[in-house]
């Protein structure tokens, strides 16, 4: 019986990856114990949970501190401002442009209920033109829109980054405050994109 049972874990280690890990000469490391894995993360000593919240303040404050430097800085401003003037006129003409539809179709309807022909041939006509107006007012607005999001996504990423390795060392304190995060350089990519869109 006992060998019975010495052959059951020689069976059982046999047929687990370590011990197959072992007969080819491989480390074996399960995910619990790959770095960066949830469970392998190590949080700086005296930090056992996660950072405080923060108030309205210091999000208005943060928000502010990503916002501003685009549209304030000399070498970005020239461009910022301008753009953000393009998509705001843009903006306007496309909803002004959307009231004038929603008018020209009100009359095509009221020409069609009063079987005027002459009357919704006219307003038809009308409508047709308005919104042959509103194609390049769109194409325009998105076209401003997604330059200005491009050039002001590029120069934030460029600021975030300095700032993530200026003499003030972002990256090491991180690392040392909130413990293992993954790849904070493709976060802060990503985080910025979102922002600026």
């Amino acid at each position: 019986d006992k060998m019975f049972h010495s052959g059951k874990s020689w069976l059982k280690s046999f047929s687990s990856i370590q011990f197959l890990a072992r007969a080819v000469g491989v480390k074996y490391v399960d995910n619990a114990q790959v770095a960066g894995s949830s469970s392998h993360r190590q949080l700086a000593p005296g930090l056992s949970h996660q950072p405080a919240k923060a108030s309205c303040r210091q999000i208005f404050h943060a928000f502010w501190k990503l916002y501003a430097p685009y549209f304030c800085d000399k070498k970005s401003r020239w461009k910022a401002w301008p753009l953000l003037i393009i998509v705001m006129v843009f903006m306007f003409c496309e909803v002004q442009t959307g009231v004038d539809i929603s008018n020209a179709i009100k009359d095509v309807n009221n020409a069609l209920v009063g079987n005027d022909k002459n009357e919704f041939y006219k307003e038809l006509r009308k409508a047709v033109f308005i919104g042959l107006r509103l194609v390049p007012i769109l194409v325009l607005h998105i076209g401003a829109a997604f330059y200005i999001s491009l050039d002001w996504r590029k120069f934030l990423t460029q600021k975030v980054l300095d700032m993530y390795v200026d003499d003030v060392q972002c990256y090491y304190r991180l690392k040392m405050e909130y413990g293992n995060i993954d790849n904070p350089d493709q976060r802060i990519a990503q985080d910025i994109g979102n922002f600026c869109r």
